[in-house]
């Protein structure tokens, strides 16, 4: 299951999916970004029992360590981070590449849209 909302068709604002696969556990995500409230939580868990909560902050970047170049959006400096990390990659990144952005196309194929509420 994955489900998209937003304002329009051309901007998405949640995302609601889960990932079954056969002998695994089913994994749930909702990522918001209109929520009321700041929020970042990762937690594991199985119906019926209690969750075990890995990361649970108001702000994920609220970590990091910003440069004096950018005190305004602390995403810049994880996101040119990143693109710089692409630099360095090993021998598997490109397969590695190949298989995310297979998984990618399955998720999209299978989305729809709802409307926001």
């Amino acid at each position: 299951m994955s489900m998209l909302a937003g304002p329009s068709d051309a901007e998405t604002s949640s995302w609601d999916a889960v990932f079954t696969a056969k002998g695994l556990p089913s994994f749930a995500l909702r990522i918001d970004s209109r929520a009321p409230h700041a929020c970042f939580s990762i937690a594991a868990g199985r119906r019926g029992k209690s969750d075990l909560t890995i990361v649970d902050q108001l702000d994920p970047f609220s970590s990091v360590q910003r440069s004096s170049m950018n005190l305004r959006d602390p995403r810049v400096d994880v996101l040119a981070q990143l693109c710089r990390s692409l630099g360095e990659a090993d021998a598997d990144h490109a397969r590695r590449q190949c298989k995310i952005i297979a998984l990618w196309a399955r998720i999209e194929a299978v989305s729809r849209r709802v409307s926001a509420s």
